[in-house]
């Protein structure tokens, strides 16, 4: 059973929920509520693994991990599951991150660019993919390619945010979607919803 604290953090965020669509093929911004300028710097957490993950050259290394947030082991895995899962024992390992965006349409725009580019990044687009099935943004499910985050908040424990793809084997369009005081598997369940009351 949900709890009172849980079902008004939900509500909280579907009604304070910062949101950017894009068009994948222009880059057009299709929509754009956003608390804020979408230019200002952002920590969205985990974001940054896929982006950081496109200077992966051949094949993926296999690291071990023995723990994980939330206490999780993850065990033997490669980029692939590192990405689905958010691992950060694996990216710690690793030991790779270069530059990343800094604001919310710098994120929009690096995702954009990596998924113009998925041919040269199979194993990224296979982690995006299966945090959509399986992982972390598993609420939108395989009609999407996503990677969820958790960042820090000026109000609440975190903020979760998903940035996400679809259709998944073309995509077309893209979201960035923030959640005050949630995790980002909850973000991912708004994204949806949204997406699914607009008939996008």
């Amino acid at each position: 059973m949900i709890s009172r604290r849980a079902l008004l953090a939900a509500v909280t965020a579907r009604e304070r929920c910062d949101f950017l669509r894009l068009d994948l093929q222009t880059n057009e911004v299709l929509t754009e509520d956003w608390h804020g300028s979408v230019d200002e710097s952002i920590d969205p957490g985990s974001l940054w693994k896929p982006i950081a993950a496109m200077q992966l050259r051949g094949a993926s290394p296999f690291f071990e991990c023995r723990g994980c947030w939330a206490g999780r082991r993850h065990g033997r895995i490669d980029v692939v599951d590192a990405i689905g899962y958010s691992c950060n024992e694996w990216f710690r390992q690793w030991g790779v991150r270069g530059e990343v965006p800094n604001s919310a349409i710098g994120y929009a725009l690096s995702f954009a660019e990596l998924l113009r580019r998925r041919a040269e990044h199979p194993a990224v687009i296979a982690g995006l993919r299966m945090a959509a099935a399986l992982g972390t943004a598993s609420a939108l499910g395989g009609r999407y390619l996503a990677k969820t985050g958790t960042g820090p908040s000026k109000k609440h424990a975190g903020d979760g945010w998903v940035i996400a793809a679809w259709p998944a084997d073309s995509p077309q369009q893209l979201a960035l979607l923030r959640a005050p005081g949630v995790t980002g598997a909850q973000a991912a369940k708004l994204l949806r919803e949204r997406v699914e009351r607009e008939r996008w």
